[in-house]
């Protein structure tokens, strides 16, 4: 019996289908259409990508160096170097300002247009500092940086309503991040450079001073070998001294490394593809969007046919039930007005 209940009601939705074909097929062409239409008229963008490695300049640091000495292994993984650093980066608002307040220029027709971001993209706003604000905010939704997971590649991407700029600002943000790693790596070793001076003055001295002691001691004791614990106390005067040399050596080629840094101005990207010049634009997407609307509106519509039968069914079957429903709603209705105009009474 349940069976057969399944085949009429399934019968039953075929029927409502077919019977509402053609409001139904109307309403999803049209919206195909009409999504179609919107889709095709978008106006055109190009993207320029670049890909990167970040270079791992390990650690540096003078009391890391100091621990190798001793056999300590300090590790040397660095956040501010990773590639989902970098990628984050990319975002980050200092960067998209440096890359909004450059100067970029293309060709349109026989002209050269040039500007920075806000007249190239020519935002909105009452006051240049709002137009400037748009203009990052559209940067940054043009702007998409990946990491892939195996290689530790970054790859930039940009998208620009102009070919020629999209590439340029490509190789502008490539350009802020070496930059941004040029003045964090030279503040990092001019502040290891002020630290490793002031250490190395004070080993100096440990060092002169544990040297004087050892002179003194072997000045009062010509002969040594015939007493134990003149033997013992050589050596450990020895012990000291030779460990402060290794100590004020260790820091001494850490400062000189770090003088080295502050100096350097070598990139600290491995670019592995640089931005090039989009040859074509990028699709509009829109036969897959005529697509998705057509199935969707068919969906739709098939669902208000539907709805539409059944309420009718409900109506021929159930008058009751239906005047029911109406005097309740329109005395809730009625409590809602007296509700709302009590409050109002009342304020007033």
């Amino acid at each position: 019996m349940t069976v057969a209940r399944d085949e009429v009601s399934l019968l039953h939705v075929v029927t409502v289908i077919l019977r509402h074909r053609w409001s139904v097929g109307r309403l999803a062409l049209g919206t195909a259409f009409l999504v179609g239409a919107v889709t095709f008229s978008l106006p055109r963008t190009y993207s320029s990508e670049a890909r990167f490695i970040p270079q791992s300049t390990g650690p540096s640091s003078a009391v890391s160096s100091i621990a190798a000495r001793f056999g300590v292994n300090v590790a040397g993984g660095n956040a501010t170097e990773s590639a989902e650093f970098y990628a984050d980066l990319l975002k980050s608002r200092e960067i998209l300002a440096s890359v909004v307040d450059a100067r970029y220029s293309y060709h349109e027709g026989d002209s050269t247009v040039t500007g920075t971001l806000v007249e190239i993209l020519k935002t909105s706003g009452r006051s240049p500092a709002l137009r400037r604000e748009a203009a990052i905010k559209s940067v940054d939704r043009s702007t998409s940086a990946t990491v892939d997971a195996k290689t530790g590649i970054v790859t930039l991407r940009f998208q620009a309503p102009q070919a020629e700029v999209a590439q340029q600002v490509a190789a502008r943000f490539l350009d802020e991040l070496n930059q941004f790693n040029l003045e964090k790596r030279q503040s990092r070793a001019a502040a290891e450079r002020r630290f490793t001076e002031g250490r190395l003055e004070q080993a100096h001295g440990e060092l002169q001073a544990a040297e004087d002691d050892l002179q003194t001691f072997l000045e009062r004791n010509r002969v040594v070998s015939g007493s134990p614990l003149l033997v013992l106390e050589r050596d450990r005067l020895q012990r000291a001294v030779d460990m402060r040399q290794q100590v004020f050596t260790s820091l001494a080629q850490s400062y000189e490394q770090a003088r080295i840094e502050e100096v350097r101005n070598t990139p600290a990207l491995t670019v592995v593809a640089h931005a090039e010049v989009p040859l074509r634009p990028d699709g509009r997407g829109t036969i897959r969007n005529t697509i998705l609307a057509l199935l969707v509106a068919g969906f739709l519509g098939l669902a208000a046919a539907l709805a539409r039968d059944y309420g009718e069914h409900l109506s021929s079957t159930a008058p009751t039930e239906i005047e029911a429903y109406r005097r309740v709603r329109a005395d809730l209705g009625a409590d809602v007005r007296r509700m709302v105009a009590r409050i109002w009474r009342r304020r007033r």
